[in-house]
């Protein structure tokens, strides 16, 4: 059987200071507070389509890096952890990069005519839709 040993209080105090947890309302606040300001960034920027897109990346980048730390407890793993996020991304880029043709290369079909991705209103509904009279 095991051994169990009691500890004095000094050495429960010690242990509880070295093995304290994470101060999750300050980084639930410093993610309430990147939220709002990718939520201003997004307004601003909205019309700049690639400064949106890689400010917006950046910001969940550092807030996935925030609950992975804490909230995931990443921060109290050994370095062997991090080596799994190779494989993880070079995973996700295949997967995105095969499925880049299908979007490109979309076939023709009879509820898609001319590989058109816009939906065309037909005559009759296009007519309701700006007073004008209706064709048979």
């Amino acid at each position: 059987m095991a051994e169990t040993s009691k500890m004095a209080a000094s050495e429960v105090a010690a242990e509880h200071a070295t093995e304290a947890h994470a101060p999750y309302l300050k980084v639930w606040a410093a993610l309430a507070v990147l939220t709002v300001i990718e939520y201003y960034y997004a307004s601003t920027f909205k019309d700049f389509f690639i400064i949106l897109l890689g400010g917006l990346l950046f910001w969940a980048v550092i807030k996935a890096g925030l609950v992975g730390w804490y909230f995931m407890h990443l921060k109290f793993e050994g370095n062997w952890v991090y080596i799994l996020i190779i494989p993880a991304f070079v995973f996700a880029t295949i997967l995105v990069l095969a499925l880049c043709p299908d979007m490109a290369m979309k076939p023709e079909t009879e509820e898609n005519p001319g590989g058109d991705s816009v939906y065309v209103l037909p005559a009759r509904e296009l007519a309701g839709t700006f007073n004008l009279p209706r064709v048979a």
